[in-house]
């Protein structure tokens, strides 16, 4: 299933995007990222001449790749776990975005586990963005590029230049 994701800031999106993978997992499939076009994440020289979805930046979700007649047959999903075209396209939305929604298969770990009921949710979305954000090895370079050119390290810490901003998704 190709997820048309929702275009808000990178945790959003991929706050949302979690909805989303849990219901294509719901209906045994597995998740593809919708190639985004020209948006703030994917524009840029970084991105300009590759991938324009998440792949630009992390590993993709699976190793298929579904063939070009697979594409132009696609479908918008229609909610059926029935439904038995190949490819399908999820579009998530606003109103998707706070569905207490937990895949089917994980649904005994997290039941019998220590979180409280209120929680499984988040729960999945922690699992869901770790699984997203795994770099690939061409974000993973340009990182340690990145470190050998700003970062001071000495033998015993790493330290920032002064002005150096850090955020943490």
């Amino acid at each position: 299933a190709i997820l048309v994701h929702y275009r808000q800031g990178v945790g959003s999106s991929l706050h949302v995007a979690s909805a989303g993978f849990a219901m294509i997992l719901n209906t045994g499939r597995i998740m593809l990222w919708e190639a985004m076009g020209p948006n703030s994440w994917s524009q840029g020289e970084y991105c300009s001449n590759v991938e324009t979805s998440w792949n630009c930046f992390f590993l993709p979700p699976t190793n298929c790749t579904p063939t070009k007649e697979q594409l132009d047959n696609k479908v918008e999903w229609n909610g059926s776990t029935d439904d038995d075209h190949t490819v399908v396209y999820i579009t998530i939305k606003q109103q998707h975005k706070d569905v207490p929604l937990v895949p089917a298969m994980l649904k005994p770990i997290v039941e019998c586990s220590p979180i409280p009921g209120q929680y499984h949710y988040y729960w999945w979305r922690a699992q869901a963005a770790t699984f997203f954000v795994r770099p690939n090895k061409r974000t993973l370079d340009t990182i340690e590029q990145l470190k050998r050119e700003y970062f001071i390290i000495s033998s015993t810490f790493v330290t920032f230049p002064p002005g150096f901003i850090s955020v943490h998704v």
